[in-house]
């Protein structure tokens, strides 16, 4: 059984948000709603268990949904897709510099609409994983590193240096005391015959 996602549905409009809230219900999501751009903000904020933003872009007066959306990424990592009743060029443009999981016209119905929730979340994990992938990498790489360097530093104190050979590929590796060892610069590469 799939656990219960909570959707935080940003509309300005109070009839559109409470019929689109009930729709999404019935899909079996739990749906928090704000009214307005500075409400969003403050929900997101207080609300941790919140996993997706569905965010209007036009919100009348006051803060309109891309600025909204640029404060609630600013302190929680969460997915957002656009809600518009829009589609000319201008505003779909305004969304653009805005990391979000999808755009979505208003009116296009509750299966779209689930469909396109969805389909950010799939996004949404695999940017996760991705960004899990890269950390791992590079704390990897900052323990290679450590590790070469307390080889280099041991082997410079003891003058002694170490050395590989790969024979699928013909190529040498030295390590730094064996560049010194032999007097020459860290950038010369040995051939197999001069080694």
């Amino acid at each position: 059984m799939t656990m219960e996602k909570t959707l935080l549905l940003v509309e300005d409009d109070v009839m559109v948000a409470l019929a689109e809230a009930r729709k999404l219900n019935k899909r079996g999501y739990r749906v928090l709603t704000a009214f307005s751009g500075l409400e969003a903000v403050e929900t997101a904020r207080r609300e941790p268990d919140i996993d997706m933003v569905l965010m209007d872009i036009e919100l009348g007066e006051g803060m309109d949904g891309t600025r909204a959306a640029d404060l609630i990424l600013a302190e929680c990592d969460l997915p957002i897709v656009f809600l518009s009743g829009h589609v000319d060029a201008g505003i779909v443009e305004r969304t653009e510099r805005i990391t979000s999981y999808g755009y979505v016209v208003k009116n296009t119905g509750i299966t779209i609409l689930d469909a396109s929730i969805k389909m950010a979340f799939k996004l949404y994990h695999a940017h996760l994983k991705v960004k899990s992938i890269a950390s791992d990498l590079a704390e990897r790489e900052m323990s290679l590193q450590k590790s070469r360097d307390l080889l280099n530093e041991t082997g410079r104190m003891a003058k002694v240096g170490g050395w590989e050979f790969d024979v699928a590929t013909m190529e040498q590796t030295w390590t730094e005391e064996v560049f010194r060892i032999h007097e020459v610069d860290a950038n010369y590469r040995p051939t197999v015959e001069a080694g």
